[in-house]
């Protein structure tokens, strides 16, 4: 056997030897043996020295091995315990991922116990939507020999997911032969919360409305500015890292910018100064500045805010606030000259003006111009006055299209109506409606703003406006009130009463000196308890006025008592009262308010008239006997009437057509007479003959009108729906020869339709058409006018001419029958019953005739007539 160490060599020595001494002691002593003893003992002893020194060395590396094996467990002890009480989670798992060992900190991660998760696949504890993304770095691990990191979420056992940060390291394992990953957890939830509150912060920082800046504190030099920086000052992004602080400033601000930017970094700063834009424009800012150190260096960081917006509204409530007062002791005139000027003042116009417009929304009076613009521009004449909308420029499409509206480019304008004489130039215009109910009440309009109007000045002009109105309103309520108090006072005083007050929570009385004289009740001493007022009532009155003051206060809310009042100075008062309770928003009663006066004035009347109530009853029913026995009477008289009215019409009837048999004979043989012996007659017979003639025609025409004038009364009429036009058109197609002989113009407007007799109607339109013709004048052709309108169920018919007209003093005589104005000339013909006839008609039809004229100026004669026919018009 070969040996493989020290101590085994010498091993081997020595049985080498032991081996040969047994071999030779078997043998015969001799010298030869004898040295060959002694040097077989020379060699053991050098192989006994060596064996002591390999035992030597055998030990020393025994201790070594121990010391080693010691130094190796509390290596181990120490692996364990950082391994068990590491703060992150450690995890042991094979390539698939299977859990083989895990720390106390994963327990905690996963809220399992160790038994649990031990043996597990650790996807089991991945959440779900990150369970893709963990088998990836899985399958990649399987290939790559280095470290990997990633970042993923668990799901704990209960509770919310959490991210983790996490480390894996790929082992091989030596006495396996296998490979195992070590997964090194760390939970990260609190950092993802910081970094998604710094992203939000980042998008609040980017695309907040505030502008945010971060400056250097030594020069103010610009290091960071988000977008509303850019939007703001109108510089883009690396133009303003380029600028300080200093150059955004308005130049009157400059000089405290140092001081503040000092004051700003010792302990915070916010006031409010004035930037400049790119453009120059000035505007508002309010400034919140404090000092950090980032990296080193001692910066600002302001956030910078426009407060235009804010400042114009100041200006509003400051407005409103100033207007309010000075309502107070001006006019409504002047108020609004006032809001004028202030509303100019603000939006930098130097034209105002101030319009109502009325219920009808078509109706505009001009209230009030502001100072400016009757000082400086305006001459055109209009305070007060009204005119229709449709005449008005394009300020009123705000009216129109109730709703803002901004002309920029006034001339441009293709609808515009041009300007009264003294108007000022218009360049650009802003017309507000001021609305109510869904009407248009007022419009407030301005001008000539150096720049063109905006959605702002809208919102301002529009605030104010609604302020105007509500304040001129209130006005207006107010100085009705204090007319109405006024009134009442007066009203209070003529009528002797006085008012009174209640006070049910406090249970005290307020009187005005009118009522403290009816109760006899000195003012100076009353103290308002209800002591003071009942006894100043009668005792035996006492009572009901308290038993009618609470069913007031618990039940109707209405007080109403009399009772009698003892002077010191002698006699008994009567005094009514009268009060309303008032209750709160809950319902109960807080106060009564009423009136007292004096009724013993009534008292004693009513004393009176009892007195005289039984002879007034023995007189009246003695009065009703003797009307008993009257009206008999009249009844009798009103049907002997009835009878002589129908004998009359009777009569009027057959006289008209028995006469009509001898007429038409004197007519017959009058032309046969002229026809056959007109040579043989003398002048004189001639004329004889010819007025015989003529008499007879007259006498004809009578008698037909006497006839027609009888059957209007007699004729049961046919009422229904008919075109007033129409009938008048057809009337006057009636008069066609007359009219063409008198070359007259017959003129038929737009008439209603309404429920009438159509006939009757129709014969009403000839006779004052006829008329019309007739009494024409010399000088002039014709002109009728026929027209008329509906209005409250009347309708109102017009016939007017051009004719020779009449005196109005003979009005109530051209519609009785067989009168005529102009008897005496015999051009104009007529048997003077034409218009007695056209009354008669419309009388039947419930209505009246009447007429206007001028001598030598023509006639207009008015009917109105009721829309609808009832039995009353026809009787």
């Amino acid at each position: 056997m070969k040996p493989d160490s020290r101590y085994s060599l010498a091993e081997y020595k020595v049985d080498s030897i032991l081996e040969t001494l047994r071999g030779r002691s078997q043998g015969i002593s001799s010298p030869e043996n004898d040295r060959l003893l002694i040097g077989v003992m020379d060699d053991l002893a050098d192989a006994m020295e060596e064996l002591r020194a390999a035992h030597e060395e055998v030990d020393a590396q025994r201790e070594e091995l121990a010391e080693a094996s010691r130094k190796m467990q509390l290596e181990h002890e120490r692996y364990v315990e950082l391994f068990e009480h590491a703060p992150d989670g450690y995890i042991v798992t094979d390539l698939h991922g299977v859990i083989e060992q895990a720390n106390l900190a994963v327990e905690e991660l996963f809220d399992s116990a160790r038994d649990f998760i031990v043996g597990k696949p650790l996807a089991l504890f991945v959440d779900k939507e990150d369970r893709t993304a963990f088998f990836q770095q899985l399958n990649e691990m399987d290939a790559l020999e280095a470290v990997k990191d990633c970042e993923l979420r668990f799901q704990p056992w209960k509770g919310e997911p959490f991210w983790t940060s996490i480390n894996i390291v790929k082992v091989q394992v030596p006495e396996r032969e296998d490979i195992s990953l070590r997964w090194l957890i760390r939970d990260i939830s609190n950092r993802k919360r910081s970094e998604e509150v710094l992203r939000r912060y980042a998008l609040l920082a980017r695309h907040g409305r505030d502008i945010i800046l971060f400056m250097r504190r030594d020069d103010g030099r610009i290091l960071e500015a988000n977008a509303a920086a850019v939007k703001a000052y109108g510089y883009d992004y690396e133009n303003l890292l380029a600028m300080t602080i200093h150059d955004l400033r308005a130049p009157d601000t400059r000089l405290l910018t140092i001081e503040q930017m000092a004051e700003a970094e010792s302990r915070g700063l916010l006031f409010e100064t004035f930037h400049r834009r790119r453009d120059g424009s000035i505007f508002p800012v309010e400034v919140s500045s404090r000092g950090e150190t980032i990296e080193g260096a001692s910066t600002l960081i302001s956030l910078v805010r426009d407060i235009t917006l804010r400042k114009r509204r100041e200006n509003l409530i400051n407005v409103r606030l100033s207007l309010l007062e000075f309502a107070t002791s001006h006019s409504i005139g002047e108020l609004l000259q006032e809001i004028l000027d202030e509303i100019c003042a603000l939006l930098d116009s130097p034209i105002g003006f101030f319009h109502f417009v009325e219920s009808d929304q078509k109706t505009l009076s001009l209230q009030a111009w502001s100072t400016r613009t009757i000082a400086e521009f305006c001459t055109a004449e209009g305070k007060g006055a009204h005119y229709p909308l449709e005449k008005a420029g394009v300020w009123v499409d705000c009216v129109r299209e109730k709703r803002p509206v901004i002309h920029n480019d006034y001339p441009a304008l293709p609808h515009r109506k041009g300007l009264p004489e003294g108007h000022p130039p218009v360049i650009r215009e802003l017309s507000i409606p001021i609305m109510r109910s869904g009407q248009v009440v007022a419009v407030l309009g301005i001008g000539n703003k150096p720049e063109d109007y905006t959605q702002e000045d809208i919102e301002a002009a529009s605030y104010l406006a609604d302020i105007a109105w509500e304040i001129t309103q209130r006005k207006r309520v107010e100085e009705e009130l204090r007319e109405n108090q006024s009134r009442l006072d007066l009203a209070l005083r003529s009528a002797h009463m006085g008012v009174w007050r209640w006070d049910i929570v406090e249970n005290r009385r307020w009187y005005d000196d009118r009522v403290c004289h009816l109760l006899d009740i000195n003012p100076a001493e009353f103290s308002g308890t209800a002591d003071e007022v009942f006894k100043a009532i009668h005792p035996d009155d006492r009572l009901a006025v308290s038993e009618a003051l609470t069913r007031a206060v618990e039940h109707n809310g209405r007080y109403e008592a009399e009772y009698r009042v003892v002077h010191l100075g002698g006699g008994i008062h009567h005094i009514a009262a009268r009060g309303r309770v008032v209750r709160d928003d809950n319902g109960r009663p807080v106060r009564v308010n009423g009136i007292a006066w004096d009724i013993t004035s009534r008292k004693m009347m009513e004393q009176e008239l009892r007195k005289s109530s039984d002879e007034l009853e023995l007189r009246v029913q003695e009065r009703t006997a003797e009307l008993r026995i009257s009206n008999e009477t009249l009844r009798e008289h009103a049907a002997k009437l009835e009878r002589l009215t129908e004998e009359l019409q009777e009569f009027a009837f057959v006289a008209s057509h028995d006469l009509r048999e001898p007429l038409r004979k004197i007519q017959t043989f009058g032309r046969m007479l002229s026809g056959k012996f007109e040579e043989e007659l003398s002048d004189v017979g001639q004329d004889y003959l010819a007025r015989m003639i003529g008499s007879a025609s007259r006498m004809s025409d009578l008698l037909d009108s006497l006839l027609n004038y009888s059957r209007i009364a007699s004729l049961q009429s046919q009422f229904g729906p008919v075109s007033l036009t129409e009938v008048a058109q057809h009337a006057a197609g009636d008069l066609e020869l007359a009219v063409t002989k008198a070359e007259a113009s017959v003129e038929i407007g737009e008439l209603p339709a309404i429920e009438v007799d159509p006939s009757q109607i129709r014969q009403l339109f000839q006779n004052l058409i006829a008329n019309s013709i007739r009494y024409r004048k010399d000088t002039e052709k014709p002109l009728v006018k026929v027209y008329g309108h509906t209005n409250a169920g009347i309708c109102k018919i017009f016939v007017e001419d051009n004719g020779i007209g009449f005196e109005e003093q003979y009005l109530d005589r051209i519609f009785k029958p067989f009168q005529q104005l102009n008897k005496k000339s015999s051009k104009y013909g007529g048997t003077g019953m034409g218009l007695a006839i056209c009354r008669k008609i419309v009388e039947r039809h419930g209505g009246s005739i009447t007429a206007r004229s001028t001598p030598g100026e023509g006639a207009t004669f008015i009917i109105e007539l009721p829309v609808r026919h009832t039995n009353k018009a026809e009787s």
